[in-house]
């Protein structure tokens, strides 16, 4: 499952630093329970960030966004017709909601451009990680690959295409998490990495 979430700014706010947790949920699973229920709703079936969530900082600008895409490996026991997305932001320092959205079963976007959107993290090595200075992608798939590295914040820092490999300068990057969003006509890939100094 290919997974995108957006948080735009609407309103001046202070907010700051939050936690943004993603959940995957079925909206209806059919099973007879011991307890003679044969329908259980809005069931969650993964939380993508654990229950910590993922730190990201808030964009101040009103109209700027910060987006975050990852994948989640296909469950044999889940009906993807029935798989919705909930997005919940906390305050950091005071647990307090700040908002929370989901998206439908009937919004899922199952093909694009005719093409069903797989998943091939395994298909790419990036490494080091920890890195200095130079980051390097590396694959066996056929075709050019685009890829993006995004801020914790959500910017694009670095964009590009390549073929079988390439190596990244990130030495004027500052110190921190990063995300990496890799697409081939053979499906996509996310990768996390920390950036340090020597």
């Amino acid at each position: 499952i290919y997974v995108k979430v957006v948080v735009k700014t609407v309103a001046a706010n202070s907010l700051g630093q939050q936690n943004l947790y993603i959940i995957l949920a079925e909206d209806t699973i059919f099973y007879n329970a011991p307890n003679g229920e044969n329908q259980h709703y809005d069931v969650m079936r993964k939380s993508l960030f654990g229950d910590t969530g993922a730190e990201i900082m808030l964009p101040q600008t009103v109209g700027d966004s910060f987006v975050l895409t990852t994948s989640v490996p296909v469950h044999t026991d889940w009906d993807y017709d029935r798989i919705y997305t909930m997005a919940i932001l906390e305050t950091k320092s005071d647990k307090s909601v700040t908002q929370a959205e989901a998206i439908s079963p009937t919004q899922n976007d199952h093909l694009i451009s005719g093409i069903e959107r797989v998943e091939v993290s395994s298909s790419y090595k990036v490494y080091p990680n920890p890195v200095h200075n130079a980051l390097t992608i590396q694959t066996e798939l056929n075709g050019v690959s685009n890829y993006a590295v995004l801020s914790i914040s959500g910017n694009t820092v670095l964009d590009g295409s390549f073929t079988n490999q390439i190596q990244l300068n990130i030495s004027n990057l500052p110190n921190g998490v990063y995300f990496l969003a890799i697409e081939n006509a053979n499906g996509f890939a996310t990768k996390r990495f920390i950036k340090i100094s020597e």
